[in-house]
């Protein structure tokens, strides 16, 4: 897995946008193929699922950000720590 991504974000961003490709896949079938279009309840859930990714990706960023933040203090303890011993 990519170093510094959460498993859980990225399994869950994963089958979200699974779940609108399939969507997605079924309205072009529709328009061109004269398949049965997606039903009211899907066309419902298709913005919450937006909002839910929307979410999961702004909760990620913060976690990421988080925790470069914390990956440069422990950085710059090390540093200070080693210039401490040379003195």
């Amino acid at each position: 897995m990519f170093q510094g991504r959460a498993a859980t974000f990225a399994e869950l961003v994963n089958r979200l946008t699974s779940l609108l490709a399939g969507t997605t896949a079924t309205l072009i079938l529709a328009a061109f193929r004269g398949r049965k279009p997606p039903a009211v309840t899907e066309w419902v859930s298709f913005p919450f699922i937006l909002v839910a990714v929307g979410f999961l990706t702004r909760a990620e960023r913060k976690r990421s950000a988080k925790a470069a933040k914390a990956e440069v203090e422990t950085a710059q303890g090390g540093a200070r720590a080693a210039d401490e011993e040379a003195r």
